[in-house]
This record gives C-alpha cells, sequence and structure tokens, in this order.
C-alpha cells in the first residue's frame, strides 16, 4: 500500500512538470515543432470553434488623466461576419503612438489576432507562478508594427491552450504594455481581460495611465438572442 501511494505521488508530481524545453527555430526540427505547437494555439482561438452568436458581459476601469470606470455590459456578436448586433466594448478610447491600442470587440476583433503573427522560439517560463511555455512571436500581417506590437504569448505546457499575449509599445512621449488575458468559458478559450499600461517619459514623466477591461459570461448561441 505505502509504495502504490507513493508512486501515486511521483506520478502526479510529475504530471505537473513542463514537458517543452527551451527550443529556437533554427533547425528544420526545432522549427517544425515551434510550429506545430503554435498551431495547436491557433486552433484553440480558431473562429471556426465558435457557434453563430457569442455574447458576453464587459466592463473597464482607467486611472490616470482618462480615468473613468464603465458599467457592466452586454456585447453580442455575430461571428460570420465579426458584426456587433448589440452593445458595445468597454475598451477606452485611447490612442497611443496614433494608434488605438485597445480592442473593438473580444470575440471578433480582439487586440491580439494569432493569425498576424508566428512562432519562432519557445521556452519553458511560468504565467502567475504555474508552469507554461513560453513563445516568441515575430508579426506576419502586412500591417504597420504599431497595428501588431505583440511579442510574447505564454500557454499552458500541456494542452497549449494560450494563457496570456503580452506587447510592449514606443512613442515619443512614452511606452505602454499591454497584456490580453486568456481563461476557458464553456469549454473554449475567450479574452478574459485587457490590461494596458502607459508610463510617459521626458517632460512627460508624470504621466501614468492604466486601463482594465473585463470580460465574462460568455454565452455560445445557434441563434441570435432575444433583444
Amino acid at each position: 500500500m505505502r509504495s502504490s501511494f507513493w508512486a501515486a505521488v511521483l506520478v502526479a508530481v510529475l504530471s505537473l512538470a513542463p514537458t517543452h524545453r527551451a527550443l529556437a527555430a533554427t533547425t528544420p526540427s526545432a522549427a517544425t515543432q515551434v510550429a506545430a505547437d503554435y498551431a495547436t494555439v491557433l486552433r484553440a482561438l480558431a473562429p471556426e470553434r465558435l457557434t453563430p452568436y457569442v455574447s458576453y458581459v464587459t466592463a473597464g476601469h482607467a486611472s490616470g488623466i482618462k480615468g473613468a470606470d464603465s458599467k457592466p455590459a452586454t456585447v453580442v456578436v455575430r461571428t460570420g461576419d465579426g458584426k456587433v448586433l448589440q452593445g458595445a466594448d468597454a475598451s477606452t478610447t485611447l490612442a497611443f503612438g496614433n494608434v488605438n491600442i485597445l480592442a473593438a470587440n473580444a470575440v471578433s476583433k480582439p487586440a491580439f489576432d494569432p493569425r498576424c503573427y508566428k512562432a519562432v522560439a519557445e521556452q519553458n517560463a511560468t504565467w502567475n507562478n504555474l508552469p507554461a511555455v513560453r513563445f516568441t512571436l515575430q508579426a506576419t500581417c502586412n500591417a504597420p508594427q504599431a497595428d501588431n506590437p505583440f511579442t510574447v504569448l505564454y500557454a499552458d505546457p500541456h494542452a497549449m491552450l494560450p494563457l496570456a499575449a503580452e506587447a510592449t509599445r514606443s512613442a515619443g512621449a512614452g511606452s505602454g504594455d499591454i497584456t490580453q488575458s486568456y481563461a476557458q468559458f464553456a469549454g473554449r478559450t475567450m479574452p478574459s481581460s485587457l490590461q494596458v499600461d502607459i508610463k510617459g517619459k521626458g517632460a512627460f514623466f508624470w504621466v501614468h495611465e492604466h486601463i482594465l477591461v473585463t470580460y465574462e459570461n460568455y454565452l455560445f448561441s445557434p441563434a441570435a438572442p432575444k433583444p
């Protein structure tokens, strides 16, 4: 009994350890592994996994010069064409470097679009004190770098489900950090929050903007919800 108990404990401990090692796409085999792992992440975020209509509740808080709170609001998105049928996302309209850095909506136009990036390396890491795989990203869409600023994606090391994407943007008057976090809703991986921190520099050293937008209570429906 004692040996079988400790054997079970050992199996449980080993199952918690990350199974991936650091890989840079410098050889064909490494590049293939990195691409395969990122493809798994893409499948977890693919629009095809969604129902024809998705609704969610969003709220936002901003502190700093443009400090404000938005009340919780329900947003309904038709996934076929990405059109918002009801409500408006709580993302605060904030331009940074003349480009809006926040999401239009969490379903069809999130802040991080994984289809506009490829992974060029991966390594073991942690996210919120949990084991994770850290992908180094490279933008691929034909758009300015300012529109595709994400450089890092964290994923669960076993299921390759995305945990968070991170970006850093710089402009003449300051720099900003963006984090798009994910969680599971009814078996689907969806954005759970969007955080933006902007700090001024030089003559604008005193500027510090903080924005937090939350997404919760997702509902996945085959038909349009009644108004």
